[in-house]
């Protein structure tokens, strides 16, 4: 009798101990109360569409460069300055033309001016050491095109070592130039190759009358980098001919706009007119201070596409429920050669019941948790670590950037903040078994101790294993007891 007792008290408990399991699988981990994974939006934050603008020959302080960055910054329109890092080699004599650093970094520090390279001293390809000849022939002026090192190289390493570049430029000691500004147009098989080892991600051509390029360039496997880089128009009076009339200009952005795309501007400022009033001052004045609009230098667009359509960054989840952490990592080589400081938009799917949305991040295990500053699709702002949600869509925009302490950040999506201690957390796995096995030793006691009250009623001893166990010690029972030899 008692074996059958017993037998059956297991039975029982284990049957429920698997079911507690199961309802977790069925229950728990299927519960829409807890964030999932989407991908890298296109553009920062999710926006509409981007706004960027290289501005070509920049070399020293003059008054169409001081009211061209003057302008760009007041309106909070980010920029990216094409510097001839050595223009004195090989000029007219007597012209003074040498790059003024300490101007450059008045700009770079005022927050809106990114620096690319420009080459050296601006010549054409081939970088084989000879003379530029078409500045022979057109201007009578000899200038050495050196070689592909010294013009590519050369420059990025002219500008690490005169500036002191903002943090998204930055990984610990490390800076990099993003793009290159193509002299003249210039280019040739070679100089896309040394782009790629020297650590370019994009290139801008030069091709007047091009018809407008709204989208981004195609990865280049071959070299390492994007294709050469279109833009949509050129604005100014230059004597190759540019765009002056603020209509034309405005109906170009509109196009950008209208389709998602890419409005790329682009300008030599020594032939634009930047009075107050101005063509470019209307025009900016109507592309400027959008808050659906991504508003970025050249260099981090096309770092934020690369992370993006290369899959340099990888995300993988712990946990569930609001106590979910995802980690998001990169390889350790991408972010030493490349930094990724500039914030990446994650895009996650929200429960349709949550209300109110709470993100949090750190970039160690040990670190703390940070609560991520909310941003609305009202706010003006870019390239900040922000979270923003669209509770209609179901979608929180998470943009954070990698630190120089670190390979990964951890991020925690939540409908209640994590000093509200008496909220009731999602149970986990662990949680569940523990239940069923508190479970069945209580059933399997109870089952023992009922049959023992039942025995000492009808005077009879219980025999267990081999052994008569009087009422005597029962009354006084414990596991011990039950099972020693």
């Amino acid at each position: 009798m008692l074996r059958k007792v017993l037998l059956l008290a297991v039975v029982l408990s284990l049957l429920f101990y698997v079911t507690c399991g199961i309802w977790f699988d069925m229950i728990v981990l299927a519960s829409p109360r807890e964030a999932e994974y989407v991908g890298i939006a296109k553009y920062y934050d999710n926006r509409k569409c981007v706004v960027t603008v290289s501005l070509d020959d920049l070399v020293h302080n003059t008054s169409a460069w001081e009211n061209c960055l003057s302008m760009l910054t007041r309106k909070r329109i980010y920029h990216t300055a094409a510097v001839i890092t050595n223009y004195t080699v090989g000029v007219i004599p007597g012209l003074n033309r040498s790059t003024d650093w300490n101007y450059i970094q008045y700009w770079v520090n005022q927050g809106f001016t990114e620096v690319a390279s420009h080459s050296r001293n601006h010549v054409h390809t081939p970088y084989d050491g000879r003379a530029d000849k078409w500045i022979i022939i057109n201007r009578g002026v000899w200038i050495p095109t050196v070689s592909y090192e010294w013009q590519i190289n050369g420059s990025k390493n002219d500008i690490i070592g005169n500036l002191t570049l903002p943090a998204w430029w930055r990984y610990g000691e490390r800076e990099y130039v993003y793009a290159w500004i193509e002299p003249y147009g210039s280019c040739d098989s070679t100089a896309r190759r040394w782009l790629g080892e020297c650590g370019y991600l994009c290139d801008r051509g030069f091709r007047p009358h091009a018809p407008p390029d709204y989208d981004f360039a195609a990865w280049d496997s071959a070299n390492g980098l994007f294709s050469t880089v279109g833009y949509s128009v050129e604005m100014g009076t230059p004597r190759w001919g540019g765009e002056s009339s603020p209509q034309s200009l405005n109906h170009k952005f509109e196009v950008a706009y209208d389709n998602g795309g890419i409005y790329h501007l682009l300008a030599h400022p020594t032939y634009v007119d930047w009075s107050e009033g101005g063509y470019a001052d209307q025009h900016t004045d109507y592309i400027s201070n959008r808050t659906d609009v991504w508003y970025v230098p050249l260099g981090l667009l096309y770092l934020y596409h690369w992370v993006d359509v290369r899959n340099v960054t990888h995300v993988s989840s712990t946990g569930s429920g609001q106590n979910k952490v995802f980690r998001i990592s990169i390889d350790e080589t991408d972010h030493e050669n490349y930094g990724v400081s500039y914030p990446i938009t994650y895009v996650f799917k929200i429960p349709s019941d949550w209300t109110t949305v709470y993100v949090y991040y750190r970039y160690r295990k040990t670190d703390p948790w940070i609560l991520m500053e909310n941003k609305s699709s009202e706010d003006f702002f870019n390239g900040v670590n922000a979270s923003r949600f669209d509770l209609n869509d179901h979608k929180a925009y998470v943009s954070v950037g990698f630190s120089d302490i670190s390979h990964e950040v951890y991020l925690q999506l939540r409908y209640t903040p994590l000093e509200s201690t008496q909220v009731e957390e999602s149970p986990t796995r662990f949680g569940w078994w523990a239940v069923g096995i508190v479970a069945t030793v209580v059933v399997a006691a109870t089952a023992i101790y009922l049959l023992k009250l039942k025995s000492q009623r009808s005077g009879m001893s219980l025999r267990l294993s081999g052994y008569d166990l009087p009422w005597n010690r029962m009354c006084k029972w414990n596991l011990q007891t039950l099972f020693e030899p």
